[in-house]
């Protein structure tokens, strides 16, 4: 704790430090203030309702929008909200609808376009939201057009655009392939490699390869663990809190701050790639353990 809190001290020592957490906080604050959802209605005349569930970095919903807002446009007749599903408000709604929907809410994306009960999931065309519509006003029963069946339109939704690879959809691809593909991006992490680097260095001088077997082997094995608990931890994190708009702000500042202390670190040690593993004192006392081992 006491460690933590000198961190902490030292970290808040430098006025560059201080100046750009002030600035993070107020990019934060105008951007929870300024990115709020366009509507929350709920519509009373009668009229069939369409909801659209977006979220604000979504590149696939900023390809939705101009489509939707044009049937908007041209569909007078037909009420439309639009929501922004990582705000609190917005998340439980488009869980409820969700639900009512029949979909599975473990496995939800956005863009997602609810025409009463139909789920249009990712981007659609100008000519199958309107379809959708007609059908849903000429088949759906009751004031609320609930449907008989919901029916789930499949898209482009998981399509990524990849480097070197191209646009491809990762749901299609095997869990080894995706791991090793995974691995394979996470393994240029410079500070990793160079904690692997000095790792190697210290076991230069091991003649034992007993020692060696067993060092290399708990490197591998702690960070495999603890990349195992870091990734369950943050799946079963946001599957409990779901889109909410605060969490995707606080992750995008701390990201952001992350890059500026970086371009700092890069800038203030005359263009050298570096990345701390310790002081002469540390070695030290790494070499003694390896010994002791």
């Amino acid at each position: 704790m006491n460690s933590i809190l000198s961190n902490i001290k030292k970290f808040f020592d430098s006025k560059f430090n201080v100046y750009l957490v002030i600035a993070l906080t107020i990019m934060g604050g105008l951007a929870f203030f300024l990115t709020g959802e366009t509507s929350s209605q709920i519509d009373s005349s009668g009229k069939l309702t369409i909801h659209f569930f977006y979220l604000p970095a979504c590149p696939h919903c900023s390809e939705q929008k101009p489509v939707y807002f044009d049937v908007k446009e041209e569909r007078t007749d037909v009420t439309f909200y639009e929501h922004d599903a990582s705000s609190q408000e917005g998340s439980q709604l488009f869980y409820q609808m969700a639900r009512d929907a029949g979909l599975d809410t473990s496995r939800l994306g956005v863009p997602i376009i609810f025409v009463g009960k139909h789920a249009l999931i990712g981007v659609q065309s100008k000519e199958q939201i309107i379809s959708a519509i007609d059908n849903c006003i000429n088949n759906c029963k009751g004031d609320e057009y609930h449907s008989e069946t919901t029916q789930e339109v499949k898209s482009g939704f998981s399509d990524y655009e990849l480097p070197f690879i191209g646009r491809t959809n990762l749901t299609k691809w095997s869990l080894p392939t995706l791991a090793i593909v995974l691995g394979a991006i996470d393994g240029f992490n410079p500070c990793a490699m160079w904690v692997l680097v000095y790792l190697i260095g210290l076991l230069i001088g091991v003649k034992d390869k007993k020692k060696v077997w067993i060092i290399v082997g708990s490197f591998v094995l702690a960070s495999g663990i603890l990349y195992f608990l870091f990734m369950t931890a943050w799946i079963n994190i946001f599957l409990f809190v779901g889109y909410i708009r605060i969490l995707t702000i606080l992750i995008g500042l701390i990201a952001l701050g992350g890059g500026v202390l970086s371009l700092k670190e890069y800038f203030t040690t005359k263009d050298a790639l570096v990345c701390e593993v310790g002081d002469a004192n540390s070695h030290k006392n790494t070499m003694n353990k390896i010994k002791k081992i």
